[in-house]
């Protein structure tokens, strides 16, 4: 099983577009919503049992035109507003790890609109692509572009993604 998640609305915004992506897939897979809240998406991502996921898949939305498939989790937090909560953490390491690199061949996933990125930024989404690293070894984020008018077709990337992942071995 593959488990699949996403952020709910932040910086006074209704929606979130990797939320919206999440809640379109059709495909076979435990969805989650993360609160972009450093307390609540760390409290949420301990609550999980990940012995029973083949691979996971974090979704959040950037000030992108494409769908961003993170190579690297950094050990680095730098909020550039504050969470749901009301926290602002600036330049700090999140513990004593190091820079997480993803096990998937990114590159086999790059089309027209899917690139790889090496800056996942160091808000939220970084924070939990790097939290979850420490929990399962099979970890993918993918940045979505934050506009409303693409999620449909991001929705189908996303998808081919998550079916390719579903057909490759799983080594235990």
């Amino acid at each position: 099983m593959i488990l699949v998640t996403a952020f709910e609305p932040f910086g006074g915004k209704t929606w979130n577009a990797s939320k919206m992506i999440l809640d379109r897939i059709q495909i076979k897979v435990e969805k989650q919503e993360l609160p972009v809240s450093i307390q609540g998406a760390k409290q949420k991502l301990d609550s999980l049992d990940f012995s029973t996921y083949d691979a996971i898949i974090m979704l959040g939305e950037a000030s992108r035109d494409v769908v961003s498939l993170e190579q690297y989790a950094y050990n680095e937090i730098d909020m550039r507003i504050p969470d749901n909560q009301g926290i602002q953490i600036k330049q700090q390491t999140i513990d004593g790890g190091r820079t997480f690199q993803t096990p998937f061949n990114l590159e086999t996933w790059v089309k027209p609109g899917v690139v790889v990125s090496n800056d996942p930024g160091r808000y939220l989404c970084n924070y939990a692509y790097y939290q979850m690293s420490h929990k399962h070894p099979r970890v993918l984020f993918i940045h979505v572009s934050a506009s409303i008018d693409t999620v449909e077709i991001q929705t189908q990337l996303i998808e081919e993604i998550i079916h390719e992942i579903k057909t490759l071995p799983i080594s235990r």
